[in-house]
């Protein structure tokens, strides 16, 4: 991998963290109001109304789950495609020794 790949690549694990830990702490800013709604005095309709951060924050962190995925398989990939690029060369070698 050369230097662009690897920036790419650093640069996709780093939004795939914001985006999961952005989603979890959307989500759990839902899940504290509506546990202390009372004691903001937030009445049902305003609790629903919320329930879009819900849906935000699960949506972001199964998208920043995706990508980090990808990232990583995609990383497994090429790392295998060099070793066997390597294997190839080594291989070739060998048959021109023999």
């Amino acid at each position: 991998m050369n230097d662009k790949e690897i920036k790419e690549t650093k640069l996709l694990l780093d939004v795939s963290k914001i985006l999961i830990f952005g989603g979890f702490y959307i989500f759990m800013f839902y899940q504290i109001c509506s546990s202390l709604k009372d004691y903001f005095g937030l009445s049902t309709y305003s609790i629903e109304k919320m329930s879009i951060f819900m849906s935000v924050g699960i949506f972001n962190s199964l998208v920043g789950l995706s990508l980090l995925y990808i990232t990583k398989v995609s990383r497994i990939v090429e790392k295998n495609k060099m070793i066997d690029r390597e294997l190839n060369k080594t291989t070739k070698e060998n048959d021109y020794d023999k």
